[in-house]
């Protein structure tokens, strides 16, 4: 049937939360979940196809900037678009890091400085740097953005055997806990703060400002270098390492690994995984494929040196997407007189993750680029012992005691919403009970509401006596707002 979007959408909803002010919802149940159909997956399916048309053809209208000039002309509007839909800038900065050295462990040819330092207030974070054995002028840095490994994270033994690694090579190296992962607590609730989105704040914008914090620390050492500051970071790790480089000219390389897609692509895999189960949305930033896809990613990087490393085998980020963002760059690269600046490595041996084929093609590439030694091809890596991911001696909390970022990240929530100004064009409205009476004969019909293309939105229209309408959402079902 044809609806007016205004005034029958209305209808739909708000006679159910009028059947349920009234006390007459259980007299429907029956009556209602009879008109659900017994299996719905042919709407869920519909509903998916459409968005993902509709992904493609925002991704398709993007016109990826070709030139040196076009991306010196693209790069100031994406980066405020890109800011704008991180919504990282509404928190406050600059930190109070309050910077707390916990112990510092010495190994052959190394020392780890185990810190703790304060993000947003309240929110404490416990970070690892790597130092070489000896530093007699300023050395180059790499910033290490843990992906998603929940209980191991800046201690899982292949981002160990990395950080070790390029510190015998002479680079500090920073690692620290992201929220909701290893010492902060293994707690996906912490990882998905979607009260953040109601303040235009998304999850990668919180990653991003505790990137911006924990950069800001590293650039506050003595014994680092700011003009030698690379990136590098596995899985979400290495999205990370993709916004930051776009975003910040103090990078001067990058390293993202089995971090990189092709946008689109990327929708189809995380629909066939369940959209990681709501574990994290690190990669859903809101609004971003209507300007840009992972070329534009490497186009506002594209001044910098920057190493791909993928998979060949990897559910995540499939090859082929990969290999296409790494094509665009190469010719973006060359006709910008750069071609030596960047490279693609595709590990045959690994899938996902940062295992020894991965780090020694980071290590040669960070020894040429920051170190000015070698030609950038890999580095062997030499036998590398780690500690146990879970050895108290790794620890920045005491044992036994983990910090939650969640409660922080909500307070600061709520001072942004605090500051902001009401919209006086909203009408103040005061609740009351309406006294309507429904028969018990009222008809309940099943609608489909068109609301764009061949997309239908199911809903139940139950029409009582009474001449008010009341709207009724449920997160779960509609049916279940009839309880």
């Amino acid at each position: 049937m044809a609806l007016n979007m205004e005034t029958d959408l209305l209808k739909v909803t708000c006679c159910l939360l009028l059947l349920a002010s009234a006390g007459l919802a259980q007299d429907y149940e029956r009556a209602v979940r009879a008109l659900r159909p017994a299996d719905v997956k042919p709407q869920e399916a519909a509903l998916l196809d459409s968005l993902e048309r509709a992904a493609r053809a925002a991704l398709d209208a993007i016109k990826h900037p070709r030139t040196s000039d076009e991306v010196n002309r693209a790069r100031p509007e994406l980066r405020r678009k890109l800011e704008e839909s991180l919504g990282w800038r509404q928190l406050p900065w600059p930190p109070r890091l309050q910077v707390e050295t916990v112990k510092t462990l010495v190994q052959p040819g190394y020392r780890i400085e185990k810190l703790v330092w304060q993000t947003l207030p309240g929110v404490r974070v416990p970070a690892h740097v790597y130092v070489p054995e000896k530093v007699d002028v300023p050395a180059p840095a790499i910033l290490f953005y843990v992906g998603h490994w929940w209980p191991d994270s800046k201690t899982h033994p292949d981002f160990q055997a990395f950080c070790i690694n390029m510190a015998r090579l002479g680079s500090v190296v920073l690692a620290w806990d992201p929220f909701g992962q290893g010492e902060r607590g293994v707690s996906s609730r912490d990882h998905r703060r979607v009260e953040s989105l109601l303040v235009g704040v998304s999850q990668q914008g919180i990653a991003e400002y505790e990137t911006q914090c924990a950069l800001k620390y590293l650039l506050s050492r003595a014994d680092v270098d700011p003009k030698r500051i690379g990136i590098t970071g596995a899985s979400g790790g290495g999205y990370n390492t993709w916004i930051t480089a776009a975003l910040d000219d103090r990078i001067a390389v990058a390293v993202p690994v089995v971090g990189t897609s092709e946008f689109y692509e990327q929708i189809q895999v995380t629909r066939v995984l369940d959209w990681y189960r709501a574990s994290e949305h690190c990669h859903f930033v809101p609004g971003l494929i209507r300007y840009a896809n992972n070329h534009e990613l490497l186009a506002m990087a594209s001044q910098k040196p920057v190493m791909i490393i993928a998979a060949s085998q990897d559910q995540s980020f499939p090859i082929t997407g990969v290999r296409r963002v790494f094509e665009y760059g190469r010719d973006l690269y060359r006709a910008s007189g750069a071609p030596e600046k960047i490279a693609f490595f595709e590990d045959t041996a690994a899938g996902h993750g940062y295992q020894q084929k991965k780090r020694e093609a980071a290590y040669g590439w960070f020894r040429k680029w920051l170190m000015g030694q070698g030609d950038g091809r890999p580095y062997p890596e030499p036998p590398t012992e780690v500690l146990p991911f879970d050895a108290v001696e790794l620890r920045c909390f005491p044992a036994g005691r983990n910090e939650p970022a969640g409660p922080g990240i909500v307070a600061a929530v709520q001072k942004i919403a605090d500051r902001a100004k009401p919209n006086s064009t909203i009408p103040t409205l005061k609740p009351r009970r309406p006294d309507v009476k429904i028969s018990p004969d009222a008809p309940i019909q099943r609608l489909l509401i068109p609301v764009g293309g061949d997309l239908q939105i199911p809903a139940f229209l139950i029409r009582g006596n009474g001449r008010g309408v009341l709207l009724a959402l449920d997160g779960r079902a509609k049916e279940f707002v009839l309880k």
